[in-house]
């Protein structure tokens, strides 16, 4: 009777370990903005997040990325966009200022979306960096907002260059 007990108590104690060790191997591992760290644990689909603040030619960005695994082949990446925002210079003119007010409306679409993407895990493997992607690859593999908010984004700026072109024209 001693030895089911013990057998029994010594199993739950295993499982549990088991279960601890594999909740541990999980976690999400927490980068900082530390593209480096998390450009390791991505290529290894390993779950890990990172916020990326870049400053390039008047453009910030604030991207969120997270690894949250691997499924199968594939490597599950989810991406919000916190922020986007460019300085422009002081506008000369009314026409200026209005143009200027519409683009910024149209790149303000694309903050707080955010998307899901499920790469095989060769194509990350490939790549230094999940940076890397190419918007065919982003296009094949990802889902949601952020993805419909840039497509749409690129479409109405070209629309307002369109727009900017017509009106400079002598009439």
């Amino acid at each position: 009777m001693h030895k089911k007990v013990l057998l029994l108590v010594s199993f739950f104690c295993l499982a549990f370990l088991s279960a601890c060790v594999q909740k541990e191997q999980l976690q999400l591992k927490d980068c900082g903005n530390d593209k480096e760290c998390f450009d390791t644990a991505a290529r290894q689909c390993a779950p890990a997040k990172v916020l990326i603040s870049e400053e390039q030619n008047n453009t910030y960005t604030e991207l969120y990325l997270e690894s949250r695994g691997e499924d199968g082949n594939e490597c599950e990446f989810y991406y919000r966009m916190q922020k986007l925002n460019v300085n422009l210079a002081v506008p000369e003119s009314d026409e200026e200022r209005h143009l200027q007010e519409k683009f910024f409306a149209i790149i303000k679409t694309v903050e707080g979306k955010d998307m899901v993407c499920r790469f095989p895990k060769q194509l990350i493997e490939d790549k230094n960096s999940l940076m890397d992607m190419q918007t065919s690859e982003i296009n094949q593999y990802c889902k949601g907002e952020l993805i419909n908010a840039l497509q749409n984004m690129q479409q109405a700026l070209l629309q307002l260059i369109l727009e900017a072109r017509q009106k400079q024209q002598p009439s």
